[in-house]
């Protein structure tokens, strides 16, 4: 498995991560909120 962790992410953003994830066949594991109102999600995909 691959761990991808992206920062910044705005939450009106969070659905288009959400399916990304699933396009790349993992899943969205966490979301972490940022002191300045953003996220740092984190997906999981698998390994080629």
């Amino acid at each position: 498995m691959e761990t991808m962790v992206i920062h910044n992410v705005t939450k009106e953003a969070l659905p288009k991560y959400r399916e990304l994830a699933k396009a790349l066949g993992g899943q969205m594991t966490s979301i972490a909120p940022e002191p300045d109102g953003e996220f740092t999600v984190v997906i999981i995909v698998p390994s080629e």
